[in-house]
This record gives C-alpha cells, structure tokens and sequence, in this order.
C-alpha cells in the first residue's frame, strides 16, 4: 500500500505535482491531504498530527498492533 500525505497548503510542491505522482502510482494507494504547510522536521506539533494519524492508519489495517499506538 502506498500513502502519501500532503499539506493542503502546501507552498513548496504543488498539489498538480502531488496529483501526478499519486495517479502515477500503482494501487492500492491512498492520499491524505491534512491542513498546513510543508511539513518540516522543527514541526513538532504538525510531525504529531501527521504521526498519530499515521499510527491509526495502520492499526485499521492491521499493520501496527493498537497498544503500541497507544504508547506514544
């Protein structure tokens, strides 16, 4: 499964350039748009966003076992 996750604002790549690459890829893909910016490394709160959303992510599809998400 591929993900890839963008900012909705994103000012560095734009979304035409993140539509392409997703139709490029082959299935199964999805695509997670969150609020914000370019996600930087110094983005704690954003990089927590992104994380946790992740964690429930692959928990729903049983990738991850739910009591390690929870530890975070």
């Amino acid at each position: 499964m591929d993900l890839m996750v963008n900012g909705a604002g994103d000012s560095l790549i734009p979304r035409a350039n993140v539509n392409a690459l997703f139709e490029a890829a082959r299935e199964p893909k999805e695509i997670l748009w969150m609020r914000g910016e370019h996600v930087h490394p110094h983005e704690k709160e954003l990089i927590g966003a992104v994380s946790g959303w992740l964690a429930a992510w692959l928990v729903r599809r049983g990738l991850f076992p739910p009591e390690a998400a929870l530890e975070n």
